[in-house]
């Protein structure tokens, strides 16, 4: 559970740091995840070392192993397995037996019938998340280690727009412009997991717009610049939450109830600027 004491931390990051002690490697916990409306939500995390996994762990814990991931390199091997194991634990976690969890044909998990469910890894942390189906239409979790300066160029060439970036440089935060950038991205990613069981298909980052980033409460409102859906159409505004699994490394979590997928007009959270940015 996040502590208000743990808010300014180390490099005086807010909302909170998830993780309070470093998990043993290859340990599952727990996480309570405090999603943009207020509840509580659980997911699985993993810390890993890619180059310590041996492959028979597949074997050994009942995974699945697909000749794609059988054939690639030992991080890949790795982060695949990592995210699996979370999502057996995320699956165990909603009174559900263990399950295969395919590759579906956009590389996206194929979870079982009654849930949905999304994977997140980077080269140390797995994390997966679960719910049930009949009360969330998507789910979409994404972790990120901080943009480094040589990357930022291209993240800005992709994933933010020259306007975002204009408002990410308004707000007055200790935290350093690579971290917002990293959220905003990261917030993207999670939308589009989040999204896809409904959309079905791919859709650029320009498709979200950021409107509103409250850093105190560890949330953001993108804006959808384009229809996705019958549920998901131009203007809707989606809530992504998120918080820090270490200083440097982000969580972001996007939960959209069955209730949510109703035509929308944007609606920002009050500690946020009504002006939207454009462009």
């Amino acid at each position: 559970m996040i502590r208000t004491a743990m808010r300014l931390q180390a490099a005086k990051i807010a909302p909170g740091v998830l993780l309070q002690a470093e998990p043993a490697a290859g340990r599952v916990r727990r996480l309570r995840v405090r999603m943009a409306d207020g509840r509580w939500l659980s997911a699985s995390l993993v810390q890993f070392e890619p180059q310590q996994f041996d492959g028979m762990a597949f074997a050994t814990h009942g995974i699945d192993c697909p000749p794609t991931i059988a054939a690639s390199v030992r991080k890949r091997q790795a982060e695949f397995f990592f995210g699996r194991l979370a999502a057996a634990h995320a699956l165990a976690a909603q009174g559900l037996d263990p399950a295969p969890i395919p590759i579906g044909p956009s590389r996206e998990p194929l979870w079982p019938l009654g849930v949905v469910g999304s994977i997140s890894h980077n080269d140390e942390y797995a994390a997966a998340m679960v719910l049930d189906g009949r009360r969330f239409g998507g789910v979409g979790i994404d972790i990120e280690r901080t943009v480094s300066a040589d990357m930022q160029p291209a993240l800005l060439a992709t994933a933010v727009s020259a306007a975002e970036l204009r408002y990410l440089e308004t707000l007055t935060t200790e935290l350093p412009l690579a971290t917002l950038l990293t959220i905003a991205f990261s917030a993207k990613e999670s939308l589009f997991k989040g999204a896809f069981r409904q959309v079905g298909r791919f859709f650029d980052f320009d498709a979200a717009h950021l409107s509103c980033l409250d850093v105190q409460q560890g949330r953001l409102t993108l804006v959808l610049q384009e229809t996705l859906s019958v549920y998901l159409g131009a203007g809707k505004a989606c809530e992504i939450s998120f918080d820090f699994i270490q200083p440097d490394t982000v969580f972001t979590s996007f939960a959209c109830p069955i209730a949510a997928f109703v035509p929308d007009k944007v609606q920002l959270s009050p500690t946020c600027s009504r002006r939207l940015v454009s462009g």
